[in-house]
């Protein structure tokens, strides 16, 4: 589902925001509660999905930080080489 039509634009609107689909907000919710510490268990629990794994790869995204932190990391274990 979109926000693009019914209160739901109304809402983007004010908030000066562009159409986008709702389901992400899942994805972010999923993505901020896991990066505030919640269990991975719980999360997917509470999202309803059959596993932790649907969870960690379908619907939690990786931060700038955490993607600039595995570059580095790559980055760190090449110069030991």
């Amino acid at each position: 589902m979109v926000v693009r039509s019914g209160s739901g634009r109304q809402i983007a609107n004010r908030a000066d925001l562009p159409a986008f689909p709702v389901h992400s907000l899942r994805h972010a919710g999923a993505t901020n509660t896991i990066a505030r510490g919640t269990d991975d268990k719980a999360v997917a629990t509470r999202l309803r999905h059959s596993s932790v794994r649907v969870t960690l790869h379908i619907s939690v995204m990786p931060s700038d930080d955490d993607d600039q932190a595995a570059a580095d990391s790559v980055a760190d274990a090449s110069d030991a080489i």
